[in-house]
């Protein structure tokens, strides 16, 4: 799952809309034991200028990122969503 800066983003509202973000599972393996082909990465659209932050971390505590100009991407967790500030 990758955050991604878009220049046609103008907010983060479409987190309040939508509460789950889910990638694609890839595809199951055959026979003889396989293993399937991995899913296409996730990536969430973001304005630039997003700051994500852990909503743990204490006041003045380091930005996991700063996605400043349009095409920044970063690699995030799986919950997201609730690391937006």
């Amino acid at each position: 799952m990758w955050a991604v800066a878009e220049h046609n983003q103008n907010s983060l509202a479409a987190f309040r809309r939508r509460v789950h973000w889910r990638a694609d599972p890839g595809k199951a393996g055959g026979g003889s034991k396989c293993h399937g082909a991995d899913g296409d990465d996730l990536e969430v659209p973001v304005p630039p200028g997003t700051i994500i932050r852990d909503r743990d971390a204490g006041e003045g505590a380091a930005p996991i990122a700063e996605l400043l100009f349009p095409g920044a991407r970063h690699p995030s967790l799986s919950n997201f969503p609730a690391f937006l500030r």
